[in-house]
């Protein structure tokens, strides 16, 4: 009787999990494209179109799109996949998004909701100054989660001398233990007489 009640206890508990990682990254993804989408929104606030524009709203639209082809560009050459590098986008701009409103609601309980005011326009009212300096945050936050080729010895190395004048410092293979360098003849004798 215990093995079939730990069988259905595993079978549900798998199921409530990966219904919650559901919900998780389904929340975290419309959250994303939520705030994503209502960016050009907010810069066309008034309905002019572009003649409503100040330069700053201008190179918002120019350079969140190109931060986003560099995300996706620098996720493909890590060999990363679509839905890694989705996943990634995602709570990257989620969570920005849910840090962002959860400062401007602090602050505008902090600062104070005048009388007879509705609290949503109140703090939207508080946030508006700040919109660009906020997608300016956004497009940093998206730059800074693009990752970064690895930095490996070789890239760090300096080049072979061009001239047996020019001495290149020992490295790490090249030193015994003692901290003396160690040339090619000797490193040859060490290994005949290990092989001995």
């Amino acid at each position: 009787m215990t093995h079939i009640l730990n069988f259905l206890d595993g079978i549900f508990g798998r199921a409530a999990s990966w219904s919650l990682t559901a919900v998780l990254y389904l929340s975290l993804g419309l959250l994303a494209l939520l705030c994503l989408g209502l960016t050009p929104y907010e810069i066309f606030e008034y309905g002019e179109g572009v003649s409503d524009l100040d330069l700053s709203e201008l190179a918002i639209l120019i350079v969140l799109p190109l931060v986003i082809w560099r995300y996706i560009w620098r996720c493909r050459q890590q060999g990363w996949s679509w839905w890694v590098l989705m996943r990634q986008l995602g709570f990257v701009v989620a969570i920005f998004a849910l840090l962002s409103a959860e400062f401007w609601t602090l602050f505008a309980v902090i600062e104070g909701q005048p009388a007879g005011s509705d609290f949503m326009e109140h703090m939207e009212l508080l946030r508006s100054p700040w919109i660009p300096l906020e997608n300016l945050l956004l497009i940093l936050c998206i730059y800074g989660a693009a990752p970064l080729p690895k930095l490996t010895a070789e890239r760090l190395t300096k080049p072979e001398p061009e001239t047996a004048t020019d001495r290149v410092p020992p490295t790490v293979g090249t030193v015994n233990a003692w901290g003396v360098a160690e040339d090619d003849s000797t490193r040859q004798d060490k290994s005949q007489e290990a092989n001995v």
